[in-house]
């Protein structure tokens, strides 16, 4: 049985921009959680982001969300440079002269696979905890009064896709 995961070309092309889009922003807006901004650009691009989108957690910056962004910085970062450069194993054909070959290719699979799954799974896990706290206790940054049902909507929205497009690699 061969390991048939992410096997569109589509769907890999998708991940694959994910991972170099990711980058940046794992670099220069979510490391601000743990470390001031490298620059007042920077700065007042986040400033903005919290008053345009309510982002009560951006300005809070939760025990929980520092330790959840150490992870990120620790584990994802250097997991993405690994899925960009490996993607294209799923892709890889299965036509070899030997079965050692075919083996070595069906072990890549498997890992790279099991570290996408893992990565999916801390991602979406992170981003539903997230989401359940915007519900739970969402607040205007300005003034502390709880966000109405709009603006909690339209800020769980803003994190909805960090919790949906890892969900799918659990999925491999």
């Amino acid at each position: 049985m061969g390991c048939t995961v992410l096997t569109s070309s589509a769907e890999q092309l998708f991940y694959t921009v994910y991972f170099i889009i990711h980058i940046p922003l794992t670099i220069f807006i979510d490391s601000t959680i743990c470390f001031p901004p490298m620059t007042e650009t920077l700065n007042s691009m986040i400033e903005w982001h919290i008053a345009a989108n309510n982002d009560f957690l951006l300005l809070e910056k939760p025990s929980w969300f520092y330790w959840m962004v150490i992870l990120e910085l620790i584990f994802q970062l250097p997991a993405f440079f690994y899925f960009i450069k490996n993607m294209t194993v799923f892709n890889q054909g299965n036509n070899d002269s030997t079965k050692e070959v075919k083996a070595q290719k069906l072990t890549k699979r498997k890992t790279v696979a099991r570290l996408l799954k893992l990565y999916g799974l801390n991602a979406s896990l992170t981003s539903l905890f997230c989401i359940w706290v915007i519900y739970q206790r969402g607040y205007y940054p300005a003034t502390g009064l709880p966000l109405n049902s709009m603006d909690k909507f339209k800020l769980i929205a803003y994190y909805t896709p960090t919790f949906l497009i890892p969900l799918r690699l659990c999925m491999l």
